[in-house]
């Protein structure tokens, strides 16, 4: 997708999910489907438009979504860079706390930590003692 409709695009994705407005989605997938059609993909920008993706899913509490989101194009974050990509897992995290896998949980904590070590400790123990807690709301061990 050329820059001046994906900027165009992202802006008005932003403003919408800013405003909590119901299109936000819609826009978030609209723009997903856009750029994954196009010949050649552009990492950065069909990463950020996941990022918004996941953002919508976890501020409407759409656990199942999120989760399968992360399952189909989580690999494309990476695109987004560590922090992005980071927050993407721990989104993931929290999704599979609402839908009781604890291995899930497990699973994107660890990955959650391993992007977040590369940044700085603070955050790195901001998503170890998120997964431990959550795991401990799930019982298990």
């Amino acid at each position: 997708m050329d820059h001046e409709s994906f900027v165009a695009r992202m802006t008005a994705l932003g403003a919408a999910f800013d405003s909590e407005a119901k299109d936000a989605g819609a826009l978030s997938k609209s723009l997903i489907d856009d750029i994954s059609a196009e010949s050649v993909i552009e990492g950065e920008q069909i990463a950020w438009a996941l990022h918004y993706q996941f953002k919508i899913y976890h501020r409407d509490k759409a656990w199942r979504e999120l989760f399968e989101l992360m399952n189909s194009r989580g690999a494309l974050m990476v695109a987004a860079g560590p922090v992005n990509h980071s927050y993407a897992c721990s989104l993931t995290m929290e999704a599979c706390f609402h839908l009781g896998d604890a291995d899930g949980v497990a699973h994107w904590a660890l990955e959650a930590c391993r992007l977040r070590a590369q940044n700085d400790r603070e955050s790195f123990e901001m998503a170890r003692d998120s997964g431990l807690n959550l795991l401990n709301e799930l019982g298990a061990e």
